[in-house]
């Protein structure tokens, strides 16, 4: 048996407005979120072509063949939320193929707003893109290469003379230019990723979001076909073979010509305060190359090579600067006082002297073979 329910008009009509309100406040809530409460919603549009373009002849004749460079990236970004939301960063993450890891040294980006409002545009990143807007941002991707003629492999061959040290360097630099020259498999990957703005439970927040992972392909024929060039004229590979005996030569010279303008300033006459204040000796090229080694200069690596003539130019410009500070600190009446230190000074001095044209020597000796 069955039971039937009767329901009043009353009730149904009670029920049925029951039902339009609820559906009401649904309807208003969804008009409400997507339009006071949603916030930020910031999206890419999806479409990335990537390519290495061939440098143009005058390029290629300037620069050296140490980077490869892909075409710019524009990516397009959609505001559809209910406030202004930023950009804050845009990368794309590299994974090598493991064939490229013998190549390749770093990757290097740099991103710039490419259409937004005039003032946003040509700046780097974050920037702001308004309720309903768009921006475009243009990522700028290269890759640094191993260096072909890696110097900074001399501190590693220490038991061989210069010249031994720098053939080797070479053989092992075409060695694995040819096989570059060679190389038929995939560079590897870029997976791109963008840092925004976004509305969660009520409150912006910053959140990184992955737009998609990119394969790089093969190297371009032009890049394989100019390393089989430099096959054939490995001196002409920048840095030349000329430019780099001028750099090693020239490290010596700098710091030989410091030295000699101490040994000159050491055999001047003090007489009084004004001789006194221009007594002091230099140490801006010593500082300077200090600094190179600091920024990954690689000719620092020659020094690291001459392993004991080294040790001697860190004590002597730790006494060049301890004899300073004694002379700064020498008042004018005490001048008589500064006549002993200054002559032993000019044995320190006279010292590595001999020590720097020694190593001039060597070093012309051992790149000497660079300029035949």
């Amino acid at each position: 048996m069955f039971l039937g329910l009767e329901i009043s008009p009353t009730e149904l009509i009670s029920e049925l407005n029951l039902l339009f309100a609820g559906i009401a406040a649904a309807v208003g809530f969804v008009i409400l979120w997507y339009t006071v409460l949603k916030g930020p919603d910031i999206s890419p549009v999806r479409t990335i072509t990537l390519a290495f373009p061939e440098p143009s002849q005058s390029t290629q004749a300037t620069l050296p063949f140490d980077t490869l460079e892909l075409n710019p990236v524009d990516l397009v970004f959609v505001n559809s939320g209910s406030k202004s939301g930023a950009i804050t960063e845009l990368t794309a993450e590299y994974e090598s193929s493991q064939s490229f890891q013998r190549f390749f040294s770093s990757p290097g980006q740099s991103a710039m707003v490419k259409s937004s409002t005039e003032k946003e545009a040509g700046k780097s990143l974050p920037v702001v893109i308004p309720e309903r807007g768009t921006v475009i941002v243009t990522l700028t991707l290269w890759f640094r290469m191993k260096p072909w003629k890696n110097m900074s492999r001399l501190a590693q061959l220490k038991h061989l003379s210069l010249e031994e040290a720098l053939k080797l360097i070479w053989k092992e630099g075409i060695e694995t230019l040819k096989a570059f020259s060679e190389l038929k498999s995939e560079v590897g990957t870029l997976e791109f990723r963008f840092r925004r703005t976004k509305g969660r439970l009520f409150r912006i927040r910053l959140s990184y979001a992955s737009i998609s992972t990119e394969r790089l392909g093969a190297l371009p024929a032009w890049a394989t076909e100019k390393a089989r060039i430099y096959l054939e004229k490995f001196s002409d590979l920048r840095p030349t073979d000329a430019e780099v005996a001028q750099r090693i030569r020239q490290l010596a010279l700098t710091l030989l010509g410091e030295c000699e303008n101490h040994e000159k300033i050491l055999a001047r006459n003090i007489q009084n305060e004004q001789d006194l204040r221009s007594a002091q000796l230099s140490t801006y090229s010593w500082d300077q190359t200090l600094e190179g080694a600091k920024w990954g200069d690689p000719y620092w690596n020659v020094l690291l090579h001459q392993e004991g003539l080294l040790q001697k130019l860190r004590n002597y410009y730790q006494k060049v600067k301890d004899y300073n500070n004694r002379i700064q600190a020498v008042a004018d009446t005490e001048i008589e006082m500064i006549g002993k230190l200054r002559t032993e000074f000019q044995k320190e001095s006279s010292n590595i002297h001999s020590e720097l044209v020694a190593f001039q020597t060597k070093i012309v000796a051992g790149t000497a073979h660079l300029l035949a």
